[in-house]
């Protein structure tokens, strides 16, 4: 259960205490949020897949599910761990095309999470 939150709304993290159910402890974390709008039967579809999906998996280069919560007033709140470092978007903007190295590894990493997904 989420006990309590903090979030910025531009970066879309939250500071958490959480409390899982192997323990009887909260935790403080750093996480993400995500806020899924399910207002029809098809977002709620997409939804209710991405959270299967997502609970069923780990692999290093995907966020993991910590938790998802019911729909309430037409959304669905997923609570994710926190991936720490600049975006893609951030390093392109700050400093121009990639190099080669980066380049490579990132179409590594991002490649290893696709197919981790579609094996």
């Amino acid at each position: 259960w989420l006990a309590r939150s903090a979030t910025t709304t531009k970066q879309n993290l939250a500071t958490t205490a959480i409390k899982t159910s192997s323990s009887s402890s909260l935790t403080s974390a750093l996480v993400a949020t995500k806020l899924i709008g399910v207002e029809t039967p098809l977002k709620e579809t997409y939804a209710s897949r991405e959270i299967s999906i997502l609970s069923e998996i780990s692999h290093p280069n995907i966020c993991q599910l910590i938790h998802a919560y019911p729909e309430y007033n037409g959304a669905r709140l997923l609570i994710l761990s926190f991936a720490d470092g600049p975006t893609l978007q951030r390093i392109i903007r700050k400093g121009g095309a990639l190099g080669l190295p980066l380049a490579r590894l990132l179409s590594r990493e991002f490649i290893g999470a696709v197919s981790y997904l579609h094996v």
